[in-house]
């Protein structure tokens, strides 16, 4: 894996501006031909390295995965969804409308209904990283700690270690831990690694 195949994305969750190092991990795709078939070491190489970006990229994925579907389920409670679902469709058949857009305008009719219940109105991004429960930082840390392996995998020189996660644990890459934290001046360590990585990593792509 090269370096010219990463990026830097800066994404904004609600009032946390979280840093988030993405690697473009893909899975190679070995063409069907000699090299797919090739039982030489270059065969094999290529054989291995595609298996190895395949686990990178399933990886992130799944963390991904599982971050956005505990804070969709935060968000929306099914046990709260459920009930005005059952209102909604108890009220309105949605049969004037054509069957494939269907599912969306029933779909927006409960979350209009769910807008205006006085639970759900508080269950927001903003509160819930306000709030940051011991289950949010647990699935940031392990989608941190998948991208940092990638990193690791594609940028051998960068040292790269997946136990820089602990450092951004408690607050989010996007806020500062406080002057007294065990972990403040490893935290600032770990920034600055990263930081100098990348922009090395940068400069090598714009060299070629």
């Amino acid at each position: 894996m090269k370096p010219s195949a990463m990026r830097c994305k800066v994404s904004s969750t609600s009032n946390e501006l979280a840093i988030g190092l993405l690697p473009r991990v893909r899975p190679t795709q070995l063409h069907a031909g000699t090299e797919a078939r090739s039982t030489s070491g270059a065969g094999l190489r290529a054989r291995h390295a595609n298996s190895e970006e395949a686990e990178l990229h399933t990886r992130i994925s799944e963390a991904a995965r599982l971050l956005n579907e505990q804070r969709e389920r935060w968000l929306n409670p099914p046990e709260w969804i459920e009930p005005i679902a059952r209102q909604v469709d108890a009220e309105d058949s949605f049969e004037d409308v054509p069957a494939d857009a269907r599912p969306l305008i029933r779909q927006s009719a409960i979350m209009a209904r769910a807008a205006k219940d006085a639970r759900l109105k508080k269950r927001t991004l903003t509160n819930l990283y306000n709030e940051r429960p011991t289950w949010l930082k647990l699935a940031h840390e392990k989608l941190d700690q998948a991208v940092l392996a990638a990193y690791a995998a594609m940028d051998p020189a960068g040292g790269w270690d997946e136990t820089w996660a602990q450092v951004w644990k408690e607050t989010g890459a996007g806020q500062p831990l406080p002057a007294g934290d065990p972990l403040h001046a490893r935290r600032a360590e770990v920034d600055q690694l990263v930081l100098a990585n990348l922009l090395r990593m940068n400069h090598e792509r714009a060299g070629k």
